[in-house]
């Protein structure tokens, strides 16, 4: 920790090279952890070494009948895979939630699977078809992240706090009237609670003295807890800041329920 508030506790130093030594670490001291974004969460075990590397593939692919006659039969083969693959899951669910962590509700029911899922099908030649993306303009193999495309890193790291600051301080001054809100999962790594909770504390006027990191429940069980930020009497704007308890990075994907419920308040206050 004191190495980075040394090299990289300010915007000015993220884009060095001794900044991104201090990264470098923080990723290597991950290696062993099964899910970075879920900590608590199951990992897929369906998926071989021949999709994740494929995953990672996504160069164009020649054009001509052979090609289309062959990410066909992969289509096809991938089809029955991801049949079975859904029976199996839907039977261990049925038996006993075992791919839930043991803290959640029976109703939220996680499917360490989804992306994989999500690759297989968008693979699949009718769905490409149907999307208008046709064989021999598309990638091989369909991939949500891919190194093809580098970005600007003045881009990757610039700020985005600015942004919410001025969105605030509209808000006070009653120049708008935004219902705002930032949720954190507390069980992702990545995007870490403590560190949302610094930058708004940072930014963000008092809480009101009854909303301030107050625990919100859903069917008798703590969800997370509430804080919601004085904006003053000149505004109808309202700012809100919600942890979900033992949610990872993507919170619909890791506690439905919860989440929907979150929305639901947000939208009804």
């Amino acid at each position: 920790m004191d190495e980075w508030n040394q090299q990289c506790n300010n915007s000015t130093r993220w884009i060095s090279d001794a900044c991104d030594k201090v990264l470098m670490t923080v990723y290597k001291s991950s290696i062993g952890v099964e899910d970075i974004y879920a900590l608590d969460f199951p990992i897929c075990l369906e998926q071989s070494e021949i999709e994740s590397s494929s995953f990672s593939s996504s160069k164009p692919h020649e054009e001509g009948q052979d090609q289309h006659r062959r990410l066909k039969n992969e289509n096809d083969n991938e089809a029955k895979l991801g049949r079975a693959s859904s029976l199996q899951v839907a039977a261990l669910v049925k038996q006993s939630g075992s791919l839930s962590p043991p803290f959640l509700p029976k109703q939220d029911i996680y499917h360490p699977c989804a992306d994989l899922y999500t690759h297989r099908y968008l693979r699949r030649l009718d769905v490409q078809r149907a999307l208008h993306v046709y064989p021999e303009s598309s990638p091989k193999n369909w991939s949500a992240c891919t190194d093809d495309v580098i970005y600007s890193r003045t881009d990757v790291f610039t700020p985005t706090v600015p942004l919410y600051k001025e969105l605030v301080e509209k808000g006070v001054n009653g120049l708008h009237n935004l219902k705002m809100l930032v949720f954190s999962g507390d069980d992702d790594s990545v995007c870490a609670t403590s560190g949302t909770q610094t930058w708004l504390w940072d930014i963000s006027p008092n809480a009101t003295a009854t909303r301030s990191f107050a625990p919100w429940r859903v069917e008798g069980q703590t969800a997370g807890f509430w804080t919601t930020y004085d904006m003053g009497e000149r505004t109808n704007a309202t700012w809100s800041f919600v942890t979900v308890h033992g949610a990872g990075h993507e919170v619909p994907a890791c506690r439905s329920m919860e989440a929907l419920e979150m929305f639901r308040r947000f939208l009804n206050e």
